[in-house]
């Protein structure tokens, strides 16, 4: 069965959007067992401050200063 895949968002990486972050990053495989077979993505996330310090290295890779990025990707 392929799985279908939620991808996800943030934008602005303030105190909500930090916990949002955290959240899904501790809880990701829970929330996947309650929306199986669909599988959690953390496709972009978006903070006008470019300087903002992320929990994980990796996720500057997926990290902008470009709101309108997450708002037009589908």
């Amino acid at each position: 069965m392929k799985k279908e895949t939620v991808n996800i968002g943030i934008i602005g990486l303030g105190t909500v959007g930090q916990g949002t972050l955290k959240i899904l990053q501790e809880n990701k495989e829970f929330i996947e067992q309650k929306i199986y077979p669909k599988k959690i993505i953390l496709k972009k996330l978006a903070d006008k401050d470019k300087t903002k310090i992320l929990p994980d290295k990796k996720l500057y890779k997926i990290f902008t200063d470009s709101a309108e990025e997450i708002i037009n990707d589908p």
